[in-house]
């Protein structure tokens, strides 16, 4: 089935015409227009959303669009990121006693029996549970190897994300122990299938009354909930349409900050009493998304250095019989590595040192402590690398890096509303995402986990664009359909060209050539100042997720049980009403199992 075709089964009618072709100079403009890699914006901020959504948003996409998805296959929102395929499959999983939380065994007297070998395949294995640190499982924590053991690889890209997905699992754990305490016949499969339910009904109930409200305004969600689909025919099996994931749910890429605020211990409670900013500084550190044009000089630097003392080293092999490089070939064999490759870390120079250059050394009873002496001189100055951004007042907030217990504190007042009622439980206010529209944080416009075409928005802009086969309709389409059906706010403006140049006066193209991520961006931008998402957009996600819930016959509270409400237990302590469920109560029912 061709693009076109799919998209006629699902759409309620047919947008009739879509944007211009863009070309490569368009491209160009329009990303300098959004920043560019030597952009820089902390100014526009959207106070409504705080900054923790951005990565709940994250998480809920690699839920619902795992790797290997396409627009044809079938999306959900049962946690698939968090649980995979289940303990007969995944290492992740508490397999032996002995790996048992040692809080859990804390609770030991609460449990029929005086066992612990109930929770063996039901409990998540972690390398860290603590109220304030927290980290799953690595697959080595003694060499360069950092990677997660956990069913979606995608939720270390980044520390916020990381520390996110470790909050569900410690979510989980706590239901399982709790479900048991309440029902001691609860063991084993079922108790899984039940904590499941608990932890994925929880979950799904954050995305429909807190999230998609912030993102898109209750009205929308209330309309939608109601029946009122006008994009997409929700009677049907829900497939995951490409203006969602190629365009509406990228909006995500426009709220990331370039630089966070984190703690580096637990506030006293006479600073939070007396909350003065400056005194709480004391207290905060700061972390980069990833390293941008400046941190690059200090990483330039380092491997530089490494490439200069390596080269020393080879020195010391060149007179022995049978050896194939001299030190200045490997300098200018390290220099060219650099030179072509501007995202190289220092794990790929170890790589390449090690696939590369040393093989060409003759055999010889030293080759071994060369080698040694090589590894340890590049682990060396990875450490001298990060210590100098540390005394730049930075650390680095990518993903799969060694961090000690100190390094994973984590305070989530900095990142969700701990100051609303019914919580009022931290005098200091989280911090804001970015506003919705047109500009990125500089960052994402070189990330090295890309190996090519590393430009974050250059990626968006593409994808919600396509060729000539596969393009997404306009949003003036879009908007259009809207407006045939009545299903627009009253005096809603039509998003045009004289309205962008009021707002945006440096716009570099007519907006009928816009991608329609682009589009929806303005739209935010220019009718609702950044704070939540216009019309077109808005109603894209909205359809999107709710017509998912509301298919699911097997996992979704909205199908199986509409009149549903959290648990009371697992509210916070200041909020005595089940319908105010969010995730700060999620949070903190974790938290409140593991001290």
């Amino acid at each position: 089935m061709n693009f076109d075709d799919f998209r006629k089964l699902n759409l309620k009618f047919q947008p009739l015409s879509k944007p211009g072709f863009l070309s490569k100079g368009d491209t160009e403009n329009l990303l300098a227009f959004m920043g560019g890699p030597d952009g820089s914006l902390e100014t526009n901020l959207n106070e409504r959303i705080p900054a923790g959504f951005t990565y709940l948003g994250q998480f809920i996409t690699h839920d619902m669009i795992t790797a290997e998805r396409t627009e044809t296959k079938f999306p959900t929102l049962r946690l698939r990121a968090l649980y995979g395929n289940g303990p007969d499959e995944e290492e992740f999983y508490v397999h032996e006693e002995s790996d048992i939380p040692y809080w859990v065994n804390l609770r030991k007297s609460n449990f029929k029996g005086d066992t612990l070998s109930v929770f063996k395949n039901v409990l998540f294995r972690m390398r860290y549970a603590e109220p304030n640190v927290s980290d799953m499982q690595r697959a080595s924590i003694r060499t360069d190897k950092y990677d997660p053991v956990i069913a979606e690889k995608r939720n270390d890209r980044n520390y916020i994300l990381s520390q996110l997905h470790c909050v569900f699992m410690q979510f989980h754990n706590a239901v399982a122990v709790w479900l048991h305490e309440h029902d001691q016949n609860l063991t084993g499969k079922n108790l899984l299938e039940a904590t499941q339910r608990l932890v994925i009904w929880h979950y799904q109930w954050i995305i429909v009354n807190q999230f998609l409200p912030l993102l898109v305004g209750d009205t929308l969600v209330n309309q939608v909930m109601a029946g009122g689909f006008e994009f997409y025919d929700h009677t049907k099996s829900p497939v995951l349409m490409p203006e969602f994931s190629r365009a509406a749910f990228r909006i995500g890429h426009s709220q990331v900050r370039e630089v966070y605020i984190f703690p580096k211990e637990e506030i006293p409670p006479v600073v939070n009493d007396q909350f003065k900013f400056p005194n709480l500084l004391r207290y905060t550190r700061r972390m980069r998304l990833f390293l941008n044009q400046n941190d690059e000089v200090i990483r330039k630097a380092t491997l530089q250095r490494i490439a200069e003392s390596i080269s020393k080293d080879f020195n010391t092999y060149s007179m022995i019989e049978g050896v194939k490089i001299t030190p200045q070939d490997a300098l200018n064999r390290l220099k060219l590595e650099l030179e072509n490759n501007p995202g190289l870390s220092i794990a790929d120079l170890d790589k390449f040192l090690e696939e590369s250059l040393l093989p060409l050394i003759a055999e010889s009873n030293d080759i071994e402590s060369l080698k040694q002496r090589v590894h340890t001189k590049v682990q060396n100055k990875e450490a001298n690398t990060n210590n100098a951004l540390k005394a730049e007042g930075l650390v680095d907030m990518r993903g799969s890096v060694k961090r000690t217990q100190e390094d994973l504190f984590m305070e989530w007042a900095f990142f969700f509303d701990y100051q609303v009622k019914p919580y009022a439980a931290r005098n200091y206010p989280p911090q804001a995402s970015l506003a919705i529209d047109h500009l990125i944080a500089p960052p994402l416009f070189h990330l090295f986990f890309l190996s090519s075409r590393n430009s974050l928005p250059e990626r968006d802009l593409e994808a919600s664009h396509g060729n000539s086969k596969d393009r997404l309709p306009k949003g003036s389409e879009l908007f259009n359909a809207l407006n045939q059906v009545n299903a627009l706010p009253a005096n809603t403006p039509v998003l045009d060209d004289v309205l962008v140049k009021q707002h945006i006066p440096n716009m570099p193209i007519k907006l009928d050539k816009a991608p329609l991520w682009l589009y929806i961006l303005l739209e935010a931008e220019i009718l609702h100042k950044g704070q939540q998402l216009g019309p077109v957009g808005g109603r894209i996600i909205a359809e999107q997720i709710l017509w998912v819930l509301m298919q699911d016959k097997q996992q979704s509270y909205l199908n199986l049980q509409p009149e549903w409400w959290p648990e009371a237990a697992f509210l916070h302590k200041n909020n005595k009403d089940p319908k105010n469920f969010g995730i700060v109560d999620l949070i903190e029912f974790s938290k409140s199992y593991l001290s």
